[in-house]
């Protein structure tokens, strides 16, 4: 069954091949309608990504895991996309109290403690209670992004054997930024100051030019990924 649902995941991708965002997100739509879903931490990728969910009106729902650490220039970002596109964005978040879950649980910064778990309890719980909710996710990520994505194919079977769509894959940082001007898209106004991926306010740090765009995140750590985006296909 598995290596069954991984030759569907590839012959699937090469439909998609040569294919125009729009094109891939309405073949996904058609296949999958409104079970298919979309999570997005509002990076500059995930908002063109947004933008033509919008365009395309499709109804669909789109998760925002809000695990309490956001910049607020994340936050409102998030109230004008809800406010501009009227996107049935659903925000996430943990089930246990903040508060309780810092002192208790992982200290008062356990995102120099234990970052991993950290990432756990703040994201990936969140996330693992609505991935049966849909049959399909697609998410914005690129290949030009960083080293571990050069070789994302635009539909993948994940490492946690969820049906993974990248719509945006063959898009570089040009590409993205054009689209952006190009149609007056909001985006965080952290990334005019150096930050290129935005996540958790504490584990986000600017880049240099000379740098993978995520390099600004877990600058302290070892850790390179929060563990959402499972993206090595299941072999």
């Amino acid at each position: 069954m598995k290596q069954e649902r991984i030759d569907q995941a590839e012959e699937y991708s090469k439909a998609l091949q040569g294919k125009s965002v729009e094109k891939r997100l309405l073949l996904a739509y058609k296949k999958y309608g409104k079970k298919l879903g979309m999570t997005t931490g509002l990076g500059y990728s995930g908002m063109v990504l947004m933008h033509h969910i919008y365009k395309l009106g499709l109804d669909m729902d789109l998760y925002f895991i809000d695990t309490g650490f956001h910049f607020k220039e994340t936050l409102d970002l998030l109230e004008e996309v809800k406010d501009r596109w009227k996107l049935n964005i659903v925000n996430l978040e943990n089930d246990m109290d903040l508060k309780e879950y810092i002192s208790k649980t992982l200290g008062n910064t356990p995102w120099k403690h234990n970052p991993n778990l950290c990432c756990h309890y703040c994201k990936i719980s969140p996330l693992i209670k609505i991935l049966s909710k849909k049959d399909a996710w697609i998410s914005a990520i690129r290949r030009d992004q960083t080293y571990d994505r050069s070789s994302i194919d635009y539909v993948e079977l994940d490492g946690r054997g969820t049906l993974r769509i990248y719509p945006m894959a063959d898009w570089d940082k040009k590409k993205t930024w054009k689209y952006i001007k190009e149609n007056d898209i909001p985006y965080n106004p952290l990334h005019d100051k150096g930050y290129m991926s935005i996540g958790c306010e504490p584990c986000t740090a600017p880049t240099s030019a000379m740098e993978d765009e995520r390099d600004g995140r877990w600058k302290s750590s070892p850790k390179f990924d929060c563990g959402i985006h499972m993206h090595k296909p299941v072999k």
